[in-house]
């Protein structure tokens, strides 16, 4: 089904920003990743607390 598989590319995109396997999401760790996979330039100053937030988002559905 199309939920299941968003859901599994989901999970298998997380665990590919966790580069040290931990299980959470680092702030870094996602900084680090949104550079690697060419995603343009950081949001700018102003949204990076909506960064933190998709982090700490990130880092809770890795935990369930």
């Amino acid at each position: 089904a199309p939920g299941e598989m968003d859901e599994l590319l989901a999970e298998v995109e997380m665990a590919e920003i966790d580069a040290d396997g931990d299980g959470t999401i680092s702030f870094n760790e996602l900084c680090k990743w949104w550079h690697r996979t060419h995603r343009g330039a950081p949001p700018p100053r102003p949204r990076l607390s909506a960064a933190r937030r998709l982090a700490r988002r990130m880092d809770a559905q890795l935990a369930s």
